[in-house]
């Protein structure tokens, strides 16, 4: 299971599919909802399964130096100490865990000098494979330094590596290591799951097609998802006011456009959620120059990462948006969904 050292309240995990490092389809938006905690019912159950995980960056000031080549892993041992290392299932290079103190977040720290790459400290909206998990190549990532999670000072780690810094770490604002709960009002998250369904309780039997064991279904209250073990299948608010009200079938279901827009009805008028009303002002800036529909045709980017719906697009005011999630925003924050999506590929 998940080795003492990452059973941190502040740390984040993401569900990975199995011999993958890529996150299975229900952790679409994973980046957005912050993952889940060490404790979450429905990561303990998926782990159980023999399934893939991996930790994100950034969240307690985590950071995961991932490189194949181990000179930099090696220089940070001899000037500060050791630390809890996993080496990859692939047999090459290791994982070695940081807890780094700044007061800014970084997304990625490379290390690079005479064209050669030594590798990166990967931050916020990055992750690594944790142990346990099965490599493509049929490898399991072994802890192989059963240790505490080394301290660094961020300023003198990078003085001592300066001659390897290429001093292009992505800098982002600090982000909170609690469950990123505040939907806002007329988000439909913003409905507590326990309502919903009419528990409290982190395992129940399945309301829609029962449970011998009678302990089926796994709910994190916190992210306000769901998972049924029997069809290794689940959702979130939206899914479930669906299954309740006999909009969709079965647990893998899951709503169409027009289905959704019957779940917010419903939602509106059983669960009090607020309407949204948005006034469009007169188009400006990118917007009078750039097609976002044509950016997203461009960059194979027409899903919603969080539910993987398509998203609707107004060219006028270059805007998308996801009637399921409510997710959307403007072309600078496309630009940066298609980054982040192509850089979850490269990993």
């Amino acid at each position: 299971m998940i080795p003492t050292q990452l059973q941190n309240p502040d740390f984040r995990f993401v569900r990975l599919a199995y011999k993958s490092k890529k996150p299975i389809g229900e952790e679409a938006g994973w980046r957005l909802r912050g993952g889940l905690s060490f404790d979450s019912p429905i990561l303990l159950d998926h782990i159980e399964q023999h399934k893939n995980y991996g930790i994100s960056g950034g969240y307690g000031n985590l950071y995961l130096l991932d490189a194949d080549i181990p000179l930099i892993g090696e220089l940070i041992e001899k000037k500060f100490g050791k630390t809890f290392r996993v080496r990859s299932g692939s047999g090459r290079g290791w994982h070695d865990y940081f807890i780094i103190k700044s007061d800014k977040l970084y997304r990625t720290i490379t290390f690079d000098k005479d064209g050669e790459h030594y590798g990166e400290l990967r931050g916020d909206g990055n992750y690594v494979v944790c142990s346990g998990s099965v490599h493509p190549s049929g490898g399991t990532y072994e802890v192989i330094q059963d240790i505490p999670i080394l301290e660094i000072n961020y300023e003198e780690l990078i003085e001592y590596l300066k001659d390897y810094s290429t001093g292009k770490s992505k800098v982002k604002k600090p982000v909170s290591t609690k469950p990123r709960k505040d939907y806002g009002a007329s988000d439909i998250q913003s409905i507590s799951l326990g309502t919903v369904l009419g528990t409290n309780e982190v395992r129940i039997a399945n309301l829609w097609h029962g449970s011998e064991s009678g302990k089926n279904t796994v709910i994190d209250y916190s992210q306000g998802v769901w998972h049924c073990k029997r069809c290794d299948s689940g959702g979130a608010v939206a899914e479930a006011i669906g299954l309740q009200e006999g909009i969709l079938k079965t647990c893998s279901d899951r709503l169409s456009p027009d289905q959704f827009i019957e779940v917010l009805k419903i939602a509106q008028e059983k669960y009090g959620l607020e309407k949204r009303e948005q006034i469009l002002s007169e188009p400006k800036g990118w917007a009078l120059s750039i097609s976002i529909s044509k950016m997203a045709d461009r960059h194979n980017m027409q899903e919603c990462p969080k539910c993987l719906l398509n998203f609707k697009f107004k060219d006028s005011h270059g805007l998308f948006y996801c009637d399921h999630c409510k997710y959307g925003g403007g072309l600078k924050q496309f630009a940066k969904l298609i980054a982040e999506q192509q850089q979850a590929v490269n990993q």
